[in-house]
């Protein structure tokens, strides 16, 4: 092999790294459980606020893995995105039949924005094709509602 057949190995080999490591610290497809428990008498989101975060790549979807532990059938709802963290309307039921301004994924999704989730099973809630056109990392705050209580995530959607 020739010194410059050697350079353009070389060469090829860091440009497709590069596209791997782009590729791969960009968000795909995203999937999250949410795990619902007994706390006293009451069922509660029990997953940590770090693992409530998401991060999905433009275009692609996230699938919340809804699991109840609680010894009642739950509904729980995904809406109130904002891009502001403090959401100063309090709204506790997540907009629920209301459409939203700040809707960052599929139009048709905000009327299935919610699940039914029996006692002890798991059921998925998934939010399709995430938009950002900006050629930046989006940042919206969002709610995860039920039963009157609700945690205030953070979704990234990149470009």
């Amino acid at each position: 092999m020739t010194k410059a057949a050697g350079y353009a190995v070389a060469i090829s080999v860091v440009v497709l790294a590069s596209i791997a490591a782009v590729v791969f610290l960009r968000g795909g497809d995203t999937d999250k459980a949410l795990e619902l428990a007994m706390n006293g008498p009451n069922c509660v989101i029990t997953t940590s606020s770090a693992d409530k975060d998401v991060r999905v790549g433009n275009g692609k979807k996230v699938t919340w893995k809804v699991h109840n532990a609680c010894n009642s059938d739950q509904l729980v709802l995904v809406g109130n995105f904002r891009t502001t963290q403090n959401d100063p309307q309090s709204v506790m039921d997540c907009k629920a039949g209301i459409i939203e301004t700040t809707w960052p994924f599929k139009k048709l999704d905000q009327s299935v924005r919610d699940i039914y989730v029996p006692a002890g099973e798991t059921q998925d809630l998934a939010l399709k094709e995430a938009t950002n056109n900006t050629g930046n990392t989006l940042t919206f705050y969002f709610d995860i509602c039920m039963g009157g209580k609700k945690v205030d995530p953070r979704l990234d959607i990149d470009p």
